[in-house]
């Protein structure tokens, strides 16, 4: 199939506002017959893209949009060769190649390797794969549950983790020992329990995360802990990450009781700007062109 870089004659491109509409050639690009237009975002910033029938055009500011909006309405047809024409052909191959263009970032679909780590217990470790429609792992599973080690050996009733979209959320119980740490939110009554007898480094390491798209890393992790005071996020690398809980206080209910919290991961992900192979394609595509310009202006 021919790249549509090289059937596309005419290309405008403006920085696109926040409401997904151009900043600039605002009226003329709606007047001028096109084969397609749409905002897209290269390495943060964003871009509008119009092909239209005739010549090449390029627009990276409203002062330059003005100008070539007047020029193309009037029919006069804009010269762009150089190294600005050469990047914005750059730019359309970019994002118009099937190979560079990215999905939605999403953990559904794909394994994921969960650990439950503590200094002094073996670890035990689980592959599950990440979808809307129940946790993953359920502790003292019943035989319609899923059946997992860290289910099994590790979790109670009740407690469990799921795993779906960029969201990965714990519910844990605090029927442990009395929490003695400093956490203002476990001040006065009715207090905290711990999750485990004593306060410990008992966490969770979320592995081998890869989100479905090419070249889609682990930027970030927001923890929002509910009625669950002190977790701590570990080890944020490309691919994984640690959720330290054992010292953390869960709320006891208002008799006293063991409590229950939950400690909710909303992952942030990050598109590596590596060039994919059809970028080098579009390249060649884009040098061809302006040698035709140029051969045919001679």
């Amino acid at each position: 199939m021919t790249p549509p870089l090289i059937l596309a004659r005419s290309l405008v491109l403006s920085r696109c506002d926040g409401a997904g509409r151009p900043s600039a050639v605002r009226e003329g690009q709606q007047k001028i017959p096109k084969l397609c237009k749409r905002c897209i975002e290269i390495q943060g910033i964003s871009w509008y893209l119009v092909f239209k029938k005739t010549h090449l055009t390029y627009a990276t500011d409203d002062r330059a949009g003005d100008r070539l909006k007047g020029m193309a309405m009037k029919g006069n047809p804009v010269r762009s060769d150089g190294p600005r024409a050469l990047c914005a052909l750059l730019l359309c191959g970019l994002t118009l190649s099937p190979l560079a263009m990215a999905g939605t970032p999403t953990l559904n679909g794909d394994p994921v390797t969960v650990s439950f780590l503590e200094t002094t217990y073996p670890p035990v470790t689980d592959t599950v794969t990440a979808n809307p429609g129940g946790a993953q792992i359920v502790g003292n599973p019943m035989p319609t549950d899923p059946q997992t080690n860290i289910g099994e050996q590790i979790l109670q009733t009740g407690e469990n983790v799921t795993l779906q979209n960029l969201q990965i959320v714990f519910n844990l119980n605090g029927n442990g020992g009395s929490y003695t740490g400093s956490d203002p939110g476990c001040a006065g009554s009715p207090g905290c329990y711990l999750w485990g007898g004593t306060a410990d480094d008992s966490r969770f390491q979320f592995s081998n995360l890869s989100f479905g798209t090419p070249n889609t890393i682990l930027q970030n992790v927001s923890v929002t802990p509910q009625n669950v005071f002190g977790v701590q996020l570990l080890d944020v690398t490309a691919t994984s990450f640690v959720i330290e809980f054992g010292s953390a206080g869960i709320l006891r209910l208002t008799n006293g009781d063991p409590g229950t919290g939950t400690i909710t991961m909303d992952l942030q992900t990050e598109v590596l700007a590596v060039p994919e192979p059809a970028t080098w394609v579009s390249l060649l595509g884009g040098v061809m062109f302006l040698v035709w310009r140029r051969s045919r202006a001679a």
